[in-house]
């Protein structure tokens, strides 16, 4: 009779399986077999009859899960990173488009478009428009290329509308 005990260790349970399979391909083994299931009976006793109060192996399943605990409190601040790299880009700048004057409604020049580009070496990093009436919607405001697009639709009125481009220089050395 072979028993595994998972208390008792690994290697007194391999040492069970290779001793069952010397047993089983060579008689003159027997004996060292029968010695290393008597070894893991005397371990199996050790853990079934403690009387000091120390685990048994009925004693060793686990029991269901307990309640989640109460948060513990914030760890310390790290200690500060390493400085970043250089920026990208030095100086912004605004750039004011040429205006375009809207029309009523009713006319085709009620909806127009204006743009603003940067200057070389420079690139756009941002932008908006400058002007417009009470009446006036921005369907479209992006950047295209290396400039500041809008396009502007009028309802009332005859407001001059400008595109503003933010431009930045390249970082200096």
């Amino acid at each position: 009779m072979y028993r595994v005990v998972a208390i008792a260790g690994v290697a007194i349970a391999i040492a069970v399986a290779v001793g069952a399979q010397a047993e089983t391909s060579s008689p003159n083994r027997a004996l060292d077999v029968a010695a290393v299931g008597a070894r893991v009976e005397r371990i199996e006793s050790r853990f079934t009859d403690r009387s000091d109060g120390g685990a048994s192996l009925s004693s060793v399943h686990r029991g269901p899960r307990g309640k989640r605990g109460p948060r513990g409190p914030k760890g310390a601040a790290g200690p500060q990173g390493p400085a970043g790299p250089q920026g990208t880009f030095g100086t912004v700048t605004s750039i004011e488009g040429p205006g375009v004057t809207l029309c009523d409604t009713a006319a085709s020049c009620a909806v127009q478009g204006a743009s603003a580009s940067c200057p070389p070496g420079t690139t756009v990093v941002g932008g908006g428009w400058k002007g417009g009436g009470i009446e006036t919607f921005i369907p479209f405001s992006a950047s295209v290329g290396n400039a500041w697009n809008i396009i502007a639709v009028n309802y009332f009125g005859t407001p001059t509308i400008h595109a503003v481009a933010m431009c930045a220089s390249s970082a200096g050395p």
